[in-house]
């Protein structure tokens, strides 16, 4: 099955995965920081926006126009800042989720009952049509990436 991984790209995952998990915290300070970093300069910038239209150096129109630019990516950044704080989940533990997921799809559904099967094709397809007695299932993205894995540009298969 393409959902299903061989034995040496679990021993493969599980070595990158334990990697990223070591150098996860420093990543996300740095992260914290460069956002905090980012967050700053607009500050500044906003300070000399400010400046220049009090020293009447900008018409009040491209001030606003302006201002309004750099809430909204101050705004931005807020958000980010505060997404990467408080995740309580690091990326190295939802990554080693969705491979576990994706690894084990096809046997949960094989052993399932028809209600985790339900919530199974949810979570894995995105467009699900019905014509007549055919059913088309298309993975989302990351299940579609896995699934197509062995295919390079030119549609030869490995």
């Amino acid at each position: 099955m393409p959902l299903e991984f061989n034995e040496e790209e679990r021993v493969y995952f599980q070595e990158k995965i334990a990697h990223l998990r070591e150098n996860w915290d420093k990543e996300r300070e740095a992260q914290i920081n460069g956002l905090g970093l980012k967050i700053g300069q607009i500050q500044d910038r906003l300070s000399r926006l400010t400046d220049a239209y009090i020293d009447r150096v900008l018409e009040r129109e491209i001030f606003e126009e302006r201002k309004t630019t750099l809430l909204m990516e101050r705004k931005d950044l807020e958000e980010k800042l505060a997404q990467t704080r408080d995740n309580s989940r690091s990326l190295p533990e939802q990554l080693a989720e969705f491979l576990e997921l994706t690894g084990s799809a096809y046997l949960s559904y094989k052993m399932g009952i028809p209600e985790e099967k339900r919530n199974l094709l949810k979570i894995v397809t995105s467009n699900r049509e019905v014509d007549a007695k055919n059913v088309d299932l298309k993975l989302f993205l990351p299940f579609n990436e896995v699934a197509n894995r062995f295919q390079n540009a030119y549609g030869a298969v490995f």
